[in-house]
């Protein structure tokens, strides 16, 4: 059932909880349906509960006022003076309606009032729609200096090329939002993609 109205809200650890069979489920969902340009290895429990840093002020979830089901959410946490976008998704009865900027709009604003600079993601090499869904709304991509600040400033490890991340034989672009220069006007969507970010 596709609706164009849903409820966003934080993603907390209570909601984790009380959600976990949704989330799971959607999660695997993606995974099957999109495969590597998702991520081969779903989520479950240990991801959804992992406890990081800001993950429960900067991770958002959309629900269906109907079912009280989640049809999409973000999972992000901080580091260094920016957020980190590690897993996106939006079910597929519910993409074109905006939820994925949504999503990201609670994300975008948040982080502003508690001044954080960047928000950031990880894109699968082969996913050209969810890269080009970040770059129409206004992420760029890393360059092989920013890639190298990046993976010191998340303390992971990987090979940073001309415009794009190598990491245990997998390919990623990083791309980068200016969470700062926000005004009021959020950046608005008809449609989503689907992404995994790690």
């Amino acid at each position: 059932m596709t609706t164009e109205a849903v409820a966003v809200g934080q993603l907390t650890q209570h909601v984790v909880a009380r959600s976990i069979d949704d989330l799971i489920a959607l999660d695997r969902l993606i995974v099957n349906q999109l495969g590597k340009r998702y991520d081969v290895h779903p989520w479950g429990v240990p991801e959804f509960e992992l406890d990081l840093p800001g993950k429960w002020d900067h991770s958002w979830c959309a629900t269906d006022p109907a079912t009280k089901v989640i049809v999409g959410y973000v999972v992000a946490s901080e580091f260094s003076n920016n957020v980190h976008a590690h897993r996106v998704a939006v079910h597929p009865n519910y993409r074109r309606n905006g939820i994925g900027i949504q999503l990201f709009n609670q994300l975008f604003a948040h982080a502003k009032m508690t001044e954080f600079e960047y928000c950031t993601a990880q894109v699968p090499y082969d996913n050209n729609a969810a890269f080009e869904w970040y770059l129409r709304h206004g992420f760029h991509v890393l360059r092989k200096a920013e890639l190298k600040w990046y993976l010191e400033a998340r303390g992971v490890t990987g090979v940073p090329e001309e415009d794009h991340l190598e990491s245990d034989g997998d390919r990623h672009w990083v791309v980068r939002y200016p969470i700062q220069r926000l005004t009021s006007n959020l950046p608005t969507a008809i449609d989503d993609s689907q992404t995994e970010a790690t």
